[in-house]
């Protein structure tokens, strides 16, 4: 009776325990997997930058597709909108790169570039 006593006492002590690692590997898969999101738009957003430093275009859409985890990366360039301070600036630009993962978790970066207008020769 005794160590059925003990036996009992012990398992309330550690099923808590035992939950909670449950619920730090569930978070710990979760965050993960936004970090790997996270740099699979950095390296987007840094790969098209670069291509588009040259180019005239004002305006651009691109899409790719990226596994581990599993997500459609979106890169858009656009003039900056009619309400932001940054519109005094001419050739300045909107860059976002937004990644939608399967699992709906959504992550972004947002930042500006500066495309002055050519002069004709």
């Amino acid at each position: 009776m005794e160590v059925l006593l003990t036996i009992a006492l012990v398992g309330m002590a550690l099923a808590p325990a035992y939950m909670m690692e449950g619920t730090i590997q569930r978070s710990l898969s979760r965050y993960s997997a936004r970090i790997r999101l996270l740099y699979h738009i950095k390296n987007f957003w840094t790969e098209v930058v670069w291509k588009i430093a040259d180019e005239k275009e004002t305006e651009r859409t691109d899409k790719r597709q990226v596994s581990n985890p599993s997500a459609t990366l979106t890169y858009r360039l656009s003039p900056v909108g009619e309400n932001s301070s940054l519109k005094k600036i001419k050739g300045m630009h909107k860059v976002q790169v937004t990644g939608k993962s399967t699992r709906n978790a959504r992550e972004s970066i947002v930042g500006f570039v500066y495309k002055p207008e050519r002069e004709k020769k």
